[in-house]
């Protein structure tokens, strides 16, 4: 299905592991352009335009599990799709990487669908959009441009660690280090009951830059601390990293008083 038929793109799927599957099981959503030109006239086929991951889904056998993926308008601009001016030449890929539960093998590619994009003129039957792809040469072309491009996107994710201040009450120490790309972070959230005492800092790393910014909150509270970043990435648009800190267990000047 899409907005308008053309600007962005959504995904119906239901997905039933015949086996127990490990935690690390990840299905992506793959949007490709057939035959992709530069502007030096390079021919590249099956180019990696948008790809998006999902992991909300059960690894148990034979739970099943129906959810919506949905490769946004604004990202496919940033991605330099147009599905409003050139509707064909286009295909999708759905593709599941992991392995089985309780090993510690490599992730390794459990299955693969591939298929044109149906254009906003054609109709498409579920049957006829989610037969299995047999491993021929196409999609062995398809399967290494993919994981081209994950191992391209994982180089360019900025890596943060948060950890509490050892001298300063109240402040978390956040290091950052830049992958691949530049990156700049646009905003920060904070889950409840925990609140910030000031505006946290946005700065701007160039790749392979590191940095470090300090977070202050209004007061100690003893629940689980949640940071959301809002971080935008060169040539890879927005994304949002989770930060998770256990409660402080400095005690707080009016307890270190008690205490005396």
């Amino acid at each position: 299905s899409a907005e308008d038929r053309a600007r962005m793109v959504a995904f119906d799927l239901e997905v039933t592991p015949l086996q127990n599957l490990s935690n690390h099981t990840i299905l992506y959503v793959v949007l490709t352009e057939d035959r992709a030109v530069d502007v030096h006239q390079r021919t590249v086929h099956h180019l990696v335009r948008e790809l998006r991951p999902e992991v909300g889904f059960s690894v148990k056998a034979n739970n099943s599990t129906a959810f919506v993926s949905m490769l946004p308008a604004d990202h496919l601009r940033a991605a330099g799709v147009d599905l409003q001016g050139e509707p064909n030449g286009w295909s999708y890929t759905v593709v599941v990487f992991g392995g089985e539960a309780e090993t510690d093998l490599e992730s390794q590619l459990l299955w693969m669908a591939h298929g044109p994009l149906p254009s906003p003129q054609q109709t498409v039957s579920p049957s006829q959009a989610w037969t299995p792809l047999l491993l021929t040469a196409v999609a062995a072309v398809v399967a290494v441009s993919i994981i081209g491009a994950l191992r391209q996107r994982e180089g360019a994710i900025p890596q943060l660690q948060a950890t509490w201040s050892p001298e300063t009450e109240r402040q978390v120490h956040v290091q950052l280090r830049a992958g691949s790309h530049p990156f700049k972070i646009t905003g920060w959230t904070i889950g409840e009951p925990w609140q910030f005492k000031g505006r946290p800092p946005r700065l701007s790393l160039a790749a392979g830059e590191q940095a470090h910014a300090v977070v202050e909150v209004r007061e100690l509270v003893q629940a689980d601390l949640h940071l959301d970043v809002a971080i935008e990435i060169e040539d890879f648009g927005a994304w949002k990293q989770h930060l998770w800190l256990r409660p402080s267990q400095k005690p707080s000047a009016t307890e270190a008083n008690d205490a005396r």
